[in-house]
């Protein structure tokens, strides 16, 4: 039972070691829909230069002690579940 626990353990350290994200190496491609409904790259600079800055808008606006123009909206990308 014991060399049945330990090599259950040993394949499954195995298989999580073998897709581990490599040191040094950049991370994946990672895509999302916009709110247009269009596939944008999440690494891709450009998109961040293109980006609603919502937040930091926002920001600006009440520490010059003026409205948010854009109060609500409606959130784009996939939910976060807890």
């Amino acid at each position: 039972m014991k060399s049945l626990i330990s090599a259950t353990l040993a394949g499954v350290f195995a298989i999580a070691t073998s897709h581990a994200a490599e040191i040094g190496k950049p991370a994946p491609a990672f895509t999302a829909k916009n709110v247009k409904g269009e596939e944008v790259s999440l690494t891709d600079s450009a998109n961040i230069e293109g980006a609603d800055k919502l937040f930091a808008t926002a920001l600006d606006a009440v520490m010059a002690g003026n409205q948010v123009a854009n109060a609500k909206n409606e959130p784009y990308g996939c939910g976060v579940k807890y």
